[in-house]
């Protein structure tokens, strides 16, 4: 059988939680370890064990992948990336900076080196928002708190075309661990440096948002708060009238309850 064809029955069986069976169809794979094709195959059914929660096993084919004769640049770097998204959901918080290091260190220059280190730290929104579901929220002020340190390394290193979501996703995050007036400041700075970003409505929203909680915890004083929510609601549904009702409405509220 051609590997190819290995690749997807293993990708088949991983799928289906037939361990055995994918091992097996490994053993037949390591037979083409010379072939150039081999990295590949092997990346490829790493990425298959991650996307099936099975890290441990991921990280241990993203090594062999790096390990490999015949390894180029480019598998090399999804090796490295591989690794730190599994690293974020084993809890690895020291691996995953690790991985970001090495692809800043090594890849500065790659073109997707600022992507690849996005879909890391986005790993962690994603075990955040499970820790949530479970009410963890422990877990989950830990994921925000590491995923801010990497935005805030991209921000302070990396500039490309993903500067502005960076800035949005820190501003969200911010919001997460409840410092309303940083967060502000994260979607007022995207605003200032990319106003046609796409989700330039929904930063909007959320420095009315997080003013309003800012005089509801009494951090803003009513005329301080006033004078945000009201700028950044003026013109809101003529700047974006595609914006989804639900925040045009919201929007409306805030006017409403700060005009008077």
């Amino acid at each position: 059988q051609s590997i190819m064809l290995l690749k997807l029955k293993a990708m088949c069986y991983i799928d289906m939680g037939a361990e055995e069976q994918a091992q097996q169809v490994q053993q037949e794979i390591a037979q083409y370890a010379e072939q150039e094709y081999y990295p590949g195959v092997q990346l490829a059914i790493a990425d298959r064990y991650r996307i099936n929660d099975e890290h441990e096993k991921a990280i241990e084919l993203y090594q062999e992948v790096i390990d490999s004769n015949s390894i180029d640049k480019t598998q090399q770097l999804y090796s490295y990336v591989g690794i730190g998204m599994s690293s974020v959901w084993l809890g690895d918080d020291e691996k995953t900076r690790e991985r970001i290091d090495l692809i800043f260190t090594d890849y500065k220059k790659h073109k997707h080196a600022g992507y690849n280190i996005l879909i890391i730290g986005e790993e962690y929104y994603k075990v955040a928002s499970k820790a949530l579901r479970d009410r963890d929220k422990e877990s989950a002020r830990h994921c925000w708190q590491q995923v801010i340190s990497i935005w805030e390394f991209y921000l302070d290193n990396i500039t490309d075309k993903y500067r502005n979501e960076v800035c949005y996703l820190t501003g969200v995050s911010y919001y997460y661990l409840k410092e309303y007036d940083t967060s502000i400041s994260c979607f007022e700075l995207l605003l200032e440096k990319h106003p046609d970003y796409y989700k330039a409505w929904h930063a909007k929203y959320m420095i009315a948002h997080c003013t309003d909680k800012m005089y509801r915890n009494r951090e803003l004083t009513l005329h301080e708060a006033k004078a945000g929510i009201l700028e950044v609601c003026s013109g809101y549904d003529e700047q974006h009238p595609d914006v989804k009702s639900v925040f045009s409405t919201k929007m409306k509220k805030y006017t409403e309850k700060y005009r008077n």
